[in-house]
């Protein structure tokens, strides 16, 4: 398909406009000014981007001209949306179907049935088709590279469609892209997280099917998987499962196997008790339905996530609680709870030792008479008593025997 020279700069036009509105974000009060590393938006590769995108504007329309405007206006006054000139452009890229009425292509949504708008609506629109979406959202500064070098693709791809005068026009922008390009180059060959972005992008590419009773897509729809997949979370060899699913490029996965791979994407994120059912659910619905599906293999993915789940969280509690600071704009790394909250002594058990009673005063004391205190009890109290009892026995004894003496003589 062929381009036309007003399609092929409506497209610098637009890769210019967004590639400054992403330089806008890093300077100033962009949104990003606190998100990415100070040192890394003056000295590192967004910062070195951010000077060349700043050149774009200036060496694109550096050489404009109209030389007839005394004679004929310019855009802004004339009557006829003609050329390759700024406002022409800006008209040029609004939705012409909204103006002229025209038929939706049958690529569209709009030529899509109602009843199966919303999947492949969700599929288009929030299914991680771009590296870009599967960096960790933390990382900022890579967003930025790799969002760069896209719209870098799209340039070239209007402005070197054809070798001729609007390819030899844009020779100022084009070297300044090219710089850009180099950048990224640089970045992408000394930092392994683009290289698994996008090898993730490609694998989940063979993840979703636009099969209308699709187990996968209605599991991963129902429970806005999409926020929760993330390249650096993956559980398993990303490289090995790459290399094994390349071959199926032009074929559609299995049921199990693309379910396997949702799986190692969501890991430790698909922990909740109400999703496990409510994909139990739905596999027992496909299986009655047909689909190959194995609901003993399912379980054991479940189990998995369970285990991950708790293992981050024990690394979690045995990791340095790190705060960010909204008004200093730093991290602070606390030190770790057994550092600043020392673990209390235990006391040793100790058993009271009970108070001994005070003997008790005689009779009078209170009166001022002092009577000597009582002497110790002794121990052996009741063999005492028995003793003296057997002994007033004994003498009992005695004199009774002494008297019936007498009363004989």
């Amino acid at each position: 398909m062929g381009l036309s020279d007003e399609e092929r700069y409506a497209k610098v036009y637009c890769v210019i406009e967004r590639l400054t509105e992403m330089a806008a974000r890093v300077r100033g009060e962009g949104e990003l000014v606190n998100q990415i590393d100070n040192h890394d938006i003056k000295y590192g590769t967004v910062g070195r981007l951010v000077k060349l995108i700043e050149q774009l504007w200036p060496a694109f329309l550096g050489r404009t001209s109209n030389s007839g405007h005394w004679l004929f206006g310019s855009e802004s006054s004339g009557d006829t949306g003609s050329g390759v000139g700024l406002i022409t452009m800006a008209f040029y890229v609004l939705d012409k179907s909204e103006l002229t009425g025209a038929e939706p292509s049958p690529l569209s949504l709009e030529a899509v049935p109602e009843e199966h708008r919303d999947r492949i609506e969700w599929i288009q629109e929030y299914w991680p088709d771009n590296a870009v979406t599967l960096l960790d959202k933390n990382k900022h500064a890579e967003h930025f590279v790799w969002e760069a070098f896209c719209w870098c693709e799209t340039y070239f791809y209007a402005a070197n469609r054809y070798s001729d005068k609007v390819q030899a026009g844009l020779k100022d922008t084009t070297a300044i892209i090219c710089k850009i390009s180099g950048l990224c180059f640089k970045e992408f060959s000394n930092n392994i997280t683009y290289l698994r972005a996008w090898m993730a992008k490609t694998l989940l590419e063979k993840v979703v099917s636009y099969d209308e009773d699709d187990l996968v897509v209605k599991w991963l729809r129902a429970q806005c998987a999409h926020h929760d997949i993330r390249a650096d979370y993956y559980d398993g060899d990303l490289y090995a499962d790459f290399r094994r699913y390349r071959p199926y490029y032009s074929r559609s996965l299995p049921v199990m196997e693309r379910m396997e791979i949702a799986f190692r994407f969501l890991g430790r994120r698909f922990h909740y008790e109400h999703e496990h059912k409510q994909l139990l659910k739905f596999a027992a619905e496909a299986k009655r339905a047909g689909a190959k599906v194995n609901i003993p293999r399912i379980r054991q993915m479940i189990a998995r996530c369970k285990k991950l789940r708790d293992e981050y969280q024990k690394e979690e509690r045995e990791r340095p609680y790190e705060a960010y600071c909204w008004i200093t704009h730093d991290t602070v790394v606390h030190k770790e709870w057994e550092d600043d909250h020392p673990p209390k002594k235990k006391k040793k058990k100790t058993t009271k030792k009970k108070a001994k009673k005070r003997p008790r005063m005689p009779k009078g004391a209170h009166h001022g008479v002092v009577a000597a205190p009582r002497k110790k009890a002794k121990k052996n109290v009741r063999r005492e008593r028995a003793s003296k009892a057997s002994r007033k026995r004994t003498s009992s004894r005695r004199k009774n025997q002494t008297g019936r003496a007498r009363k004989k003589s």
